[in-house]
């Protein structure tokens, strides 16, 4: 059977540009599909040949309407089931400078589900800044825990979803943290929508830590293990970290670098790693081979660079953590893929 699915268009119209291959890519690698791209006018939509709709394709980051192709000229309009734990909102209607693109998140989660050992795993953004990765996840269904060190943001995040979850009259609860507590924490939040689900629910579906990426991590429970860490690095125009008296702009890599080993400390056997920088600042081979010296292995996929705007071109890098029996991290055999 031949399908059609046809895409949304973005505000944003350099992304909104982008989407269509980068959407290919990703139905690409969630489903193993090889979709071709169409664009018509100001429309965009993906054809692909499938014995069997996969059920991934309603969650997709631009899915916006699904055809089967009963003939070349005539189209049968098909229902996409997406199962959603909670609105959508959470994610779009908080406002600031610098925030993710949401389709883009979206995308990189999807991923995350797709390389990780499970399609429940606990995930980690150890860059959450404001939650936008942690909103997809809870969206989703899916346990988080953010790390950042701007308190600033925390407590902005913490005061959203608070009030957030007060407009839909969902129970909840939420715990603020007083700052510089034994254990670093921020805040933790559980919601659900009805009192008994709440009451049901054994762990919190969001935590936050206000600590730098990289940094202590023991007020974390050591199990269960991250199955999915999930990450926008910041793209290097304004980024900069400590060095000796002052601070300087540092690279993806090197950011990465200096947290690496604390990643695969806290993700499990064959969590999976989602990366996504600005190329323009750092190269594609330098950042895995940082990745392969911390523990974790890039995955062949789908092309995803696209350009962001002037100074940003992002590309994204799925990654698998090795285990135990597989070599350990050393020297790191660039492949071909190129820079």
């Amino acid at each position: 059977m031949r399908f059609r699915l046809y895409l949304e268009t973005d505000l944003n119209r350099v992304f909104s540009g982008a989407v269509p291959q980068v959407a290919a890519s990703e139905l690409a690698f969630v489903a193993g599909l090889e979709p071709e791209v169409h664009q018509t006018g100001r429309t965009a939509y993906l054809s692909f040949e499938a014995d069997e709709l996969p059920g991934e394709v309603g969650s997709l980051c631009a899915s916006a309407a699904l055809f089967e192709e009963v003939e070349p000229d005539l189209l049968r309009p098909i229902e996409l089931g997406e199962s959603l734990k909670f609105p959508t909102d959470v994610v779009s209607i908080q406002r600031y400078r610098g925030k993710t693109n949401e389709r883009f998140t979206r995308l990189m989660i999807n991923l995350a589900k797709a390389a990780a050992p499970n399609d429940r795993p606990v995930l980690l953004d150890p860059m959450c800044g404001r939650g936008t990765t942690l909103n997809w996840a809870l969206v989703y269904g899916l346990r988080s825990v953010g790390f950042d060190d701007d308190l600033r943001s925390l407590t902005d995040y913490a005061t959203f979803l608070e009030q957030w979850a007060k407009n839909h009259r969902f129970p909840h609860q939420i715990t603020k943290y007083r700052k510089g507590n034994s254990e670093l924490r921020a805040m933790s939040f559980t919601v659900a929508r009805t009192r008994d689900e709440l009451k049901a629910k054994k762990h919190p579906d969001i935590e936050t830590y206000h600590l730098p990426a990289g940094g202590d991590h023991r007020g974390l429970p050591k199990q269960p293990r991250f199955g999915a860490l999930v990450t926008d690095l910041p793209y290097g125009a304004q980024h900069q970290m400590a060095s000796g008296k002052g601070k300087r702009r540092v690279g993806a890599d090197e950011l990465v670098e200096a947290q690496v080993d604390d990643w695969r400390m806290l993700c499990g056997k064959d969590a999976a790693v989602v990366v996504a920088w600005n190329v323009k600042e750092t190269k594609r081979r330098d950042l895995k081979s940082v990745l392969y010296r911390g523990g974790f292995e890039a995955l062949s996929t789908p092309e995803f660079t696209h350009v962001v705007d002037r100074a940003i071109t992002r590309d994204v890098i799925v990654a698998s953590a090795r285990s135990a029996e597989q070599p350990a991290p050393g020297s790191d055999p660039v492949s071909s893929e190129g820079v």
